[in-house]
């Protein structure tokens, strides 16, 4: 079951800042800034972010894990950030562990999973993908 977090200060379209890594529809890992992630939940419907950091060892484990769903479901657009590149980010969607892997539907919050558990991120792309189909 995809742990589903209120929605709390996110219910509205966000990533005023952070830098991370985008995964574009063919898995290639292209550098973001500030600008580029907003573009990217102002362009996309659909979008899942992975919070991790290059210190985390369940990060380093789980980030190519995360890599073969992206490649798996060209549908949606996925997104890497580090935590220490976009600590006012993180900050402003209380990320209070990582990896912690969130869903938004038009800019907005939908559900988060916290913890590298393939399974229960699979379940997040479900949960997103049936608002592409609603």
């Amino acid at each position: 079951m995809v742990q589903v977090h209120p929605p709390g200060p996110l219910s509205r379209p966000l990533f005023k800042s952070g830098i991370g890594s985008h995964f574009n529809n063919t898995a290639q890992m292209i550098t973001r800034n500030d600008s580029d992630i907003q573009q990217v939940l102002d362009e996309r419907e659909f979008v899942i972010v992975m919070f991790g950091a290059s210190w985390c060892g369940p990060c380093k484990t789980f980030k190519p894990k995360f890599q073969i769903i992206s490649d798996e479901n060209s549908d949606i657009t996925f997104v890497y950030c580090d935590v220490e590149e976009t600590s006012s980010l993180a900050s402003e969607l209380e990320i209070q562990s990582v990896p912690t892997v969130v869903g938004f539907v038009s800019g907005i919050e939908e559900a988060s999973v916290v913890g590298p558990s393939v399974d229960r991120v699979n379940e997040l792309v479900e949960k997103i993908r049936k608002h592409a189909n609603s």
